[in-house]
């Protein structure tokens, strides 16, 4: 880290949304202007800045300073006072002013600026008002140039600073000297331990309630990223105890205090079983340190709504179609398609039609898409033929925009994700489609269910009439959703609702390798994984290829193996148009790690994309992005309407415009440069958002280094990703690890419960 103290020349690039900026600066200590890369929340031409940071080659722009910190300084010489003072940064005061002050006043002209502005009548020229607009306009830019200062005492990034300052504005050193762990709740990227950094620098005492307060709802808001929503009083405890040495004491006090405020609601068991009436309020009680949960308020109320509104939809009159008479539209549909129903899948075309509310679920090859279709032939073809005509408003979504793809593809029907059903409003900051507005739909038939988290079931169920049938379709062995709760297992478990469970496989699936080695890891045995030519599953044993690492394996079977492997495999058509980038998915059970999709992404893009090795990138956060390079959206952004999850291919970079134009599915967006931090690479990506997704041929690399994500449920779901050839490489040990670890990760939620004791829900 260096320290450099200069005059800024120039700006040659400044973003005023997020403070980023590229500045030409003058140092004493050096010859040479520096190209400085900063974040910083106000900054002009002329003014003297203090840069701390790494020098860096760029390729392209040349040597650089990357500045950590950006502070405002004020200049020490006439020189630079003057240039200062005339660069624009003060209104009514331009270099003409600036040289008379300057020269009037000396070195004390910010004396004068900050105490007497008074003292500048004796300029000529400068009269009462521009007094006034003179010392307005300075004591606005003191407040800025105080706030950087301050900030950047308590060691806070200049980055950081620009954020705080862009959200805050002027009342920025109140707000944070009165509660910095604001800071965790209102601003985006800067976490509670970012804040509970720059809490400590500021002097708050590490036992404080108030810092106690703030990891309680912290340590809550994190485990929902584990997919709990809520957590156990006793873990919750311990876990701040450890992780941040805050007294047990003080966490119990608090921890009420909150309960009794209804800041935080505490869920006992005795709550649950107990069969007498319960509100909301009235299931909170009494802290004692055992297994009782404690839920964010907004949490207990999503599961809660979820159960009561699937109690009500299942409880509704029955469907306009149940009158159908299942045997003759099975028979219609036999004669009319060639369809064959196995007895279970006829069964479960009796449930799903019989009732309000059902869930289908089962493994790969166990006819699910069938079962799916003929639901669909029936009620959209027989009911025509056989019941007066009548015409049904169905409607097919699935969490993720490839779920719904496939869910097209499958049934030759229009689906959609489930955020564009919904319709997102960015005036309202809401959707369209909601409890005031509900959907006109008489079916809603939600694939890849295990994915829904119970917020984004909260929003389906509040488009929801009545009136309205639903079908949730999900394979319950599969990874659950990455964010809070675990709906589909809890609906099913629960006993709430008819559940069609298919665990057949039918013949032609039979032959699959991918097909019967997924059953065999859901059932607890190793896979075969002996190469016979043509398989559709394929294992490369990482110790008998002479010590070459997981990149090195892959890297061959991308530049040498697959051609041949693509011709060998009967279920890949038209072998010579396959695409390595489009087509082959490389999942990786974690991000960071030799075997991670961090450096799996750095290797393949180098490998895969001739733009990257022509130098034709542009770098951002880290990350070279390349004409022809495949990424996946990081986060929901409902103003682009692109999700957490979608892959897309990076189609054209403007320098001079500094965006980036993205295809998703057909859909071409344009991203800024500063949005990038939104996206990532995804020629390798995480076993996790590969949920919902097919992909032709899937790299799976599963070695001991894997070891703390290694379980059955994360195997399963990497294998079924695979539609035409999976590639397995890494150690038997660790492939036996993962099968023979079938309790995954325990998630607490109370949906189930609630769904059980109707009488306990009143919200």
């Amino acid at each position: 880290m260096e320290s450099i103290t200069g005059i800024v020349e120039r700006i040659t690039y400044r973003n005023e949304e997020n403070g980023f900026s590229v500045l030409k600066v003058k140092a004493k200590e050096k010859k040479d202007v520096i190209t400085v890369i900063c974040e910083i929340a106000a900054i002009t031409e002329g003014e003297t800045i203090l840069i701390t940071g790494k020098w860096h080659n760029d390729p392209k722009y040349g040597l650089q300073i990357r500045a950590e910190t950006a502070v405002p300084v004020m200049p020490n010489t006439i020189h630079g006072l003057q240039r200062y003072l005339g660069s624009g940064l003060i209104k009514n005061v331009g270099p003409h002013f600036a040289e008379k002050i300057v020269k009037e006043f000396g070195l004390d002209s910010i004396d004068i600026l900050d105490n007497n502005p008074e003292k500048l009548r004796s300029i000529r020229g400068i009269g009462e008002e521009r007094i006034k607009l003179i010392a307005r306009s300075w004591q606005e830019n003191k407040s800025i140039r105080d706030i950087m200062i301050f900030l950047d005492s308590h060691k806070i990034s200049s980055g950081a600073a620009s954020k705080i300052f862009r959200h805050y504005g002027h009342n920025a050193i109140n707000i944070l000297q009165n509660d910095p762990y604001s800071l965790a709740y209102d601003i985006k990227g800067i976490g509670f331990l970012s804040a509970d950094k720059i809490a400590l620098n500021m002097g708050m005492e590490r036992e404080s309630p108030k810092r106690a307060r703030a990891a309680l709802h912290y340590i809550l808001k994190e485990a929902t990223s584990s997919g709990h929503c809520a957590l156990p009083a006793s873990i919750l405890i311990q876990k701040i105890e450890k992780e941040l040495s805050i007294p047990i004491n003080v966490l119990e006090q608090v921890l009420s205090e909150d309960l009794l405020s209804s800041k935080l609601i505490e869920v006992e068991e005795q709550a649950i079983k107990d069969n007498s009436t319960a509100t909301l309020e009235s299931i909170q009680k009494t802290l004692h340190l055992n297994d009782n949960l404690i839920f964010l308020p907004q949490y207990i109320r999503y599961e809660m709504y979820v159960a009561e509104k699937i109690l009500e939809l299942s409880k509704h009159s029955p469907p306009q179609w149940c009158g159908i008479n299942v045997p003759h539209a099975l028979e219609w549909l036999t004669q009319k398609y060639g369809i064959n129903l196995s007895s279970s899948q006829q069964e479960a075309t009796h449930i799903a039609l019989s009732n309000k509310v059902s869930v289908i679920t089962g493994g790969p090859g166990t006819g699910k898409t069938t079962l799916i279709n003929a639901i669909l032939k029936i009620l959209t073809e027989y009911m025509v033929l056989n019941a007066e005509g009548i015409k049904l408003a169905i409607k097919l979504a699935a969490p993720t925009g490839r779920a719904a793809k496939r869910l097209s593809e499958s049934t030759r029907r229009f689906a959609t994700t489930i955020h564009r059903m919904l319709e997102f409003d960015p005036v309202t900051f809401g959707f369209k489609y909601n409890a005031e507005n509900p959907l006109r739909c008489d079916l809603l038939i939600l694939d890849e269910s295990s994915m829904i988290d119970v917020h984004l079931m909260l929003l389906v169920l509040k488009a929801l009439k009545s009136t309205t049938s639903l079908i949730l379709v999900g394979d319950i062995d599969q990874l659950p959703s990455v964010g809070p709760g675990q709906i589909l297992s809890d609906i099913i478990n629960s006993n709430a609702v008819p559940v069609v469970r298919l665990n057949k496989i039918f013949r032609q699936a039979a032959n699959s390798r991918i097909i019967t080695s997924a059953h065999s890891i859901n059932n607890g045995f190793m896979p075969d994984l002996t190469n016979d030519v043509g398989s559709d599953l394929l294992y490369y044993d990482i110790s008998d290829t002479k010590n070459c690492s997981v990149i090195e394996i892959v890297e061959r079977i991308l530049q040498v193996d697959l051609p041949k492997l693509l011709f060998q495999n009967k279920n890949i058509k038209n072998p010579e148009n396959f695409s390595v980038i489009k087509d082959v998915q490389v999942l990786s059970p974690m991000q960071k790690g030799n075997a991670g999709i961090q450096m799996l992404n750095l290797c393949l893009q180098k490998l895969l994309n001739s733009q990257y090795k022509c130098g034709n990138y542009v770098e951002k956060f880290g990350q070279s992005y390349c004409i022809g390079d495949k990424v996946i959206q990081m986060e929901n952004n409902y103003d682009k309407s692109v999700f957490n999850g979608d892959i897309g291919f990076i189609e054209g970079i403007d320098v001079e415009k500094r965006t980036l134009s993205i295809n998703f599915d057909d859909r071409i967006l344009e991203y800024e440069f500063e949005e990038l931090e939104q996206l990532s690479l995804a020629y390798a990506i995480t076993i996790h958002k590969s949920q919902g997704s097919e992909y032709p041929v899937v790299i799976i690399p599963i070695v001991t280094q894997h070891f703390i994500m290694l379980n059955a449920n994360l195997l399963y779901t990497a294998i079924t990703r695979g539609r035409n050839m999976v590639i397995l490489i890494g150690e038997k040990k660790a492939i036996a690890i993962a099968v023979q670890n079938k309790k995954n990760t325990v998630r607490h939620t109370r949906l189930r419960a609630w769904l059980n004791n109707e009488r306990q829900l009143s919200i």
